[in-house]
Formats: structure tokens, sequence, C-alpha cells
């Protein structure tokens, strides 16, 4: 199909090439036109063609309708897959000598007069189509696909009669120099013929003399009869001339064509009057038209591979939302973590504290000295002169121990010595008390010391033990 921007299609006829376009803007003109031999044997170093229609597989061709053939055959599925095989090996077998027919045709189903199925297979049947697409492969402008005139009357006359789909019909188109005669039969396109028109006084006797002609044809082919004639004139009083010569009645076929396509004239095809709408032409999907296998292929993919692109980007859309959330999720995860780390490692820390306080209270308790052990070994420590009076053990916080005795000496000589004796017995029992010293023992005379005999002195002094 052409794309939004497009309004131009492409045309053969008399053996010239044109570019039409169907711009409203521009009220339909011709673009580029040439002799149709010229472009195939590549006689040009390079087509004059606007950039606007360069590019394959952008716009529809119309082609003479005896470039086309057409079949029937009875098949009744209507699957494609089974359809398009079975047609292939027909064509094959039909014209052994033209191998591109399998690739460049198109079908319909259409009821026979039997009520049965049939195929109605259309492809291109002349060499010159082929020749055609080729060159306008290389020059990078070949179309989307072929259609002619005959379809596009086709389209136009199924949706404005239904007359028209139910019984044989003939389209007469007509202009001043050239009448186009369309048979259909039950709404689908069968044969035409091409007329050149002579002198005026002899333009309808050719036309009646052909149409008779070819309703032999029409008859073989059909089975059945012709019921009604279309025409379609540039002059108004030559339907009234052919409709005497026939002996039947027409129907007048210009109010059947849409507004938007009656005023639609391009002075190089009038050949296409009544048929071209004004915008974009090929992009109605309901044209029928011949497309190669290849293309049409592509065509029928494009719809699933812009799906699986969207779903793609969908996906990665999520995936990458996703990953955003569990980045998220994992830093927060990753704080969690350090946190407990953190508080594992303090907590850890707290309790090594407690353990280590525990222990060296525990220490504390094992090297405290026992009461009992201080008082004996402190006993012991006193000279034979000396008697213990009071002993005061402190074990919080420094263990100290306090002792009062009483000691006999006749002189100062003898109390001196007697002290000495003391300092030295207890350093000697206390290996980790602190030093002691004389001065550091308070002497005094015993209180209510009455008896007869050696004077007696109080001492008094305090050691820590730790």
């Amino acid at each position: 199909m052409l794309r939004e921007k497009h309004t131009v299609l492409m045309a053969v006829h008399n053996e010239e090439l044109f570019w039409l376009s169907t711009d409203s803007a521009d009220q339909g003109r011709c673009l580029w036109r040439l002799p149709l031999e010229t472009f195939m044997e590549s006689r040009i170093e390079t087509p004059p063609s606007p950039e606007t229609i360069r590019g394959n597989n952008q716009f529809l061709c119309l082609v003479p309708d005896h470039w086309f053939g057409m079949e029937s055959y009875p098949f009744k599925s209507n699957k494609p897959n089974l359809i398009e095989p079975f047609l292939i090996r027909k064509l094959s077998a039909s014209h052994p000598n033209q191998h591109a027919i399998g690739q460049f045709f198109n079908y319909k189903k259409a009821p026979a007069t039997d009520g049965s199925d049939n195929l109605h297979v259309y492809y291109l049947n002349e060499e010159k189509a082929y020749r055609l697409n080729s060159a306008l492969r290389k020059a990078n402008l070949a179309p989307l696909g072929y259609t002619t005139p005959a379809f596009l009357w086709e389209e136009m006359l199924n949706k404005a009669s239904r007359e028209f789909s139910q019984a044989g019909s003939l389209l007469v188109h007509m202009d001043h120099h050239e009448c186009r005669l369309c048979f259909y039969f039950n709404g689908s396109y069968q044969f035409s013929r091409h007329v050149v028109l002579p002198d005026d006084a002899e333009k309808i006797g050719a036309i009646t003399y052909e149409i008779n002609q070819s309703l032999y044809l029409f008859s073989q082919k059909t089975r059945s009869e012709l019921k009604q004639i279309y025409l379609l004139a540039a002059d108004p009083t030559s339907g009234e001339t052919l409709s005497e010569a026939l002996g039947r009645e027409l129907i007048d076929c210009a109010p059947l064509i849409p507004e938007h396509q009656r005023d639609l004239v391009i002075p190089e095809a009038p050949f296409l009057s009544g048929l071209l709408p004004k915008g974009p032409f090929a992009k109605k999907a309901s044209v029928f038209s011949v497309i190669h296998r290849r293309v049409k292929q592509q065509r029928e993919w494009r719809p699933v591979q812009l799906t699986g692109i969207a779903v793609g980007l969908l996906l990665v859309l999520l995936l990458v939302g996703e990953a955003f959330i569990l980045d998220a999720k994992q830093s927060t995860a990753e704080d969690e973590r350090r946190q407990l780390q953190h508080q594992m490692r303090a907590s850890a820390g707290m309790v090594l504290a407690d353990y280590a306080q525990a222990l060296e209270q525990v220490m504390q308790r094992v090297d405290r000295p026992s009461c009992a052990d201080a008082a004996l070994r402190t006993m012991d420590s006193l000279p034979a002169n000396a008697r213990l009076k009071e002993l005061d053990l402190s074990l919080t916080p420094t263990p100290v121990i306090k002792v009062t005795a009483l000691v006999d000496a006749r002189d100062t000589d003898q109390l001196r010595a007697t002290l000495s004796q003391l300092i030295t017995n207890l350093q000697a029992t206390f290996t980790s008390a602190q030093p002691l010293s004389i001065s550091d023992i308070d002497v005094g005379p015993a209180p209510d010391d009455d008896r007869q005999g050696l004077p007696r002195f109080t001492i008094a002094f305090q050691m820590e033990l730790a």
C-alpha cells in the first residue's frame, strides 16, 4: 500500500508508462511519462522520476486488461495453505514455459452456476509485464502490485449495484477515441475487449459488432446470458444510439460513481475517468491486485513482525522495570544486611565486653585474699613480744588489712627492733603487698596499762595486699 504521504499510481496505456498523482490539491496530474519500450530496455541513465515516488513496493500499477489471464477451478477448501500450492501446480502445468506465472497470481472464491465453489485465479500472462517488473525493480520503482481498470470497475459496481453481483454484466467505457468492454459474471471479472473507435459514423457499429462477437465467448465461459449493460460515455448522446443498436436498455454508470471520484480527470489518462479517488489511492485494501508471492508474504508477515517488535519492546520495558525494582530491593536488602552486620558486631562486642568484665571479676575474686588466711599470716608475722589486738580486712575496692597489736618492750631500742622484725616478717609473708616502713606504723602507750613488768605499747598500721 501507499504510504500516507504518497498519492501516486503507475499506469501502462498505449505502450506508454505513466506516473499519475491523485492528490486533491493537484486535482490530478501526470508526474512523468515515457515510452514503455524505452524504459524496459534501460535506455535512460537516470529516470527523471520525482523523489517522492522512489522506493519499491510503494504504489499500484494499472496495466491493460489483456495482460491478465484468468482460469477457474473447482475447489472446496478455504485454507490458503491448500489453495496456493494447488494453483501453483495448475498454473505450472498450464504454462510450462512461463515459470514466473507461479509467482504473480491472485485468486478469489466465487460460486459456480451449479452452486458449487470455484476458484477464479488471475495471473500476469504477458511477457512485457515481467520485463517491466524487472526494469522497475532495478530503478527502485517496483510497484506494490499489478491491477487493471476492470478490477477497479468491479469493486465500484459491486458496491453500487446489488444486481451486478447476481448476474452477467457488461461495462461499456467509451471516450472519443477508444472503448473498453469489460464482461463480469456474478460480480467477478471474466475478460475484456479493447476497441479503437473509427470515425463518428462508424463508432457505434464497431462497438455493436465487438459486443455481439464477445457474447458467444461470454456464454461459453459462464454458461449464462448477459443480463445488464452499464455505460459510461464521454458523449451523452452515444448512449441512446448504442441502446437502439443493441436493442436493449443501458444503465447509466455515471450516477454510480462516488462523488469524490467524478471530478478527478487527468488529461493524459482519460481511460481512468471516474476510477481514481482524490487522495491516497492504493491505501484501499479492497483493490484486487496481483502481487509477487515474496512481497505478499512480507505484507502478511508485517503485522506479525510489528506485533513481535511491540511485544519485544514491552518485554524490554518490563524487564528494565523489574531490574530497577530488584536493584532497589537489593539496595534495601544490602542496607539491611549491613545494618544487621553492624548490630551483630556491636552485639558481639558487647557480649565480649561482658565476658571480659565477668572474667575480670572472677579473676579478681580468685586473686582476692581470704580473710582467714590473711588473719593467720598476719598473726604468724607478729614477733614473740607482740600480740594481736584487732584485725580489720577490707576487700573492696583494694584489699587492705588494718592491724592493731600490743608490744611489750623494755625500751625504745627493743621496740624499734620489734617493729623492724614485724616489717620483715610481713614482707616475707605478703610478697605482693605494698612495702611498709617503720614510719607507717603508729606507736603509742597501751591504754589502761596498770600491770607490773615490761612497758606495753600499742602499734597500728594498714597495708595494701594487692
